[in-house]
């Protein structure tokens, strides 16, 4: 252990080079860190607790009081920088331990820690049962996994926790207790996110603000459990359709500001409120409205940042509903075409019911083509759905 500084109230203690007990009930603040730490342990050799992980720079920092652990890579976070020269983290499989035994000390797994898989390069990641945290850029940078799974042990994934990697997609398990998700999840700034899609949680509350910012996320299901979209939500994502579902009050400022893949929103009955710019950038070509009330929608709800440029899209309503969206403010500058069936419309490939095909304009089709169908089915029903 290098020169350390241990804290007393008002007096510091200098702790020249030597061995102690790991396991101390001491916090010290180790050098180029920038704030205080309780002990960290390096091991020299992973292949023990990591089969197949050919590494020797993950470490493990031990709460001694609550006999706990996370993986860490607290060693490389600097207050300045952290250096290019990383040593990466190449496996085809890491499996992270329920415990870790030092010193004929048992400490439990709970968290995976800041920066803790920075820059690696992992083809598949089992998280064991007992770790309950991710905490903030776990996963920045991280490259190689074609899928990852987020075991319902999980109860807290704080501020940037995918910021940057490279993951194809995110799915979570049925959680045991409801989940905790900070802002900013997949947001990314200086490079984008490219993760593709996201299953989340089916007890989650809200999308929080920045959650898919700039990331390259294409599909995402919001569960019936959302009732908030928060502020800059999906901004710069590559999103192609979304379903608000029903409870949603609001859309928040710019929640889908520049999503240029745009195609296709389903709002739900339940909104009463578009706020600035939330579709303003995009190539938005058709609103299904699910309500037979115009939800309130700010006068820049299409417009972009520069100018007063808008682009009105496509606006189906419910049956008998047609004339208020005209008479509304923003919605009658729409093209509104009137509906017969108050349905939302589902993403599909194709169907198994010796369907015919309609335009969205009810004009019949051979086969489906790519957008908007209204397919009636042998069995009598019909529907909206979209055709990728």
């Amino acid at each position: 252990v290098s020169t350390q500084k241990q804290s007393h109230g008002q007096q510091d203690e200098y702790i020249e080079d030597k061995n102690f007990e790991p396991y101390q009930e001491k916090t010290y603040r180790f050098a180029n860190v920038a704030y205080d730490l309780n002990v960290i342990v390096y091991f020299k050799d992973y292949n023990y607790w990591y089969a197949e992980a050919d590494v020797d720079s993950l470490s493990f920092h031990f709460y001694p009081a609550s006999h706990t652990a996370e993986l860490s890579r607290m060693k490389y976070y600097s207050e300045k920088y952290y250096p290019d020269s990383i040593p990466i983290i190449q496996t085809d499989c890491l499996i992270l331990p329920d415990t870790i035994i030092y010193q004929n000390e048992a400490y439990a797994v709970t968290a995976i820690g800041k920066m803790a898989l920075l820059h690696s390069r992992i083809g598949s990641l089992v998280i064991s049962p007992s770790v309950k945290r991710i905490k903030g850029d776990a996963f920045f940078e991280c490259v190689g996994m074609t899928k990852l799974v987020i075991p319902p042990s999980i109860t807290k994934i704080d501020k940037y926790a995918f910021r940057c990697c490279r993951i194809d997609s995110v799915i979570f398990q049925k959680q045991s207790d409801s989940i905790s998700i900070s802002t900013s999840l997949f947001a990314a700034y200086d490079a984008r996110t490219k993760v593709k899609y996201v299953r989340l949680p089916e007890d989650i509350q809200e999308i929080p603000d920045q959650m898919f910012f700039n990331c390259d996320v294409e599909d995402v299901v919001i569960p019936s459990s959302v009732k908030t979209v928060g502020r800059q939500a999906f901004e710069y994502s590559n999103i192609h359709s979304i379903v608000i579902p029903e409870g949603v009050t609001e859309l928040q400022f710019q929640s889908f500001y520049c999503c240029k893949n745009l195609k296709l929103v389903t709002l739900p009955e339940s909104l009463t409120y578009i706020g600035q710019q939330v579709f303003g950038e995009t190539e938005l070509d058709t609103i299904h409205c699910l309500g037979a009330v115009p939800p309130f929608i700010e006068e820049n709800a299409f417009s972009s940042n520069v100018g007063y440029e808008k682009r009105y899209p496509l606006l189906i309503v419910p049956n008998g509903s047609k004339e208020v969206y005209q008479n509304a403010m923003i919605w009658k500058e729409c093209q509104i075409l009137e509906e017969s069936e108050v349905t939302a419309i589902r993403p599909t490939m194709t169907d198994q019911n010796n369907p015919r095909y309609y335009s969205i304009n009810g004009q019949r089709m051979n086969l489906p083509k790519k957008g908007i169908n209204i397919i009636r089915r042998s069995d009598g029903t019909t529907r909206k759905e979209i055709v990728r």
